[in-house]
């Protein structure tokens, strides 16, 4: 999942790769989550482009060329400016091996020419 946090450290957006279901999901400031409608396939390079507009209050994205609808960034109390944007990789309960087993996989992330252009 990629993380966009403003220069606060608030939550603003972030787009989800349900390793599960192969889905595409978008996650809002408010943690409210919902489906993008796209998909991806495993074990496949997979193209990802970002925008985030924050004088508009929008992220919009390309992933492996299937535009994702726009989204709001942040609700209204939150301030839209860019900090700091993570990667991260999560796991649920349902891919464990078995109960209380720690999940454990063969999860790769290969990022190559990331671009960040921030404009005011």
């Amino acid at each position: 999942m990629w993380i966009v946090y403003n220069q606060q450290g608030k939550f603003l957006c972030g787009p989800m790769f349900d390793n599960s279901s192969c889905k595409i999901m978008s996650r809002r400031s408010d943690n409210s989550v919902s489906d993008t409608r796209s998909g991806f396939e495993r074990n496949r390079v997979l193209p990802v482009t970002i925008r985030i507009h924050s004088n508009a209050n929008i992220l919009d994205a390309t992933i492996n060329a299937q535009n994702l609808s726009p989204q709001s960034l942040a609700g209204q109390k939150q301030v839209v400016n860019l900090g700091g944007i993570a990667l991260t990789w999560r796991g649920s309960g349902t891919q464990a091996p078995a109960p209380d087993v720690p999940l454990t996989g063969e999860n790769r992330v290969v990022i190559d020419d990331m671009t960040i252009i921030a404009n005011d």
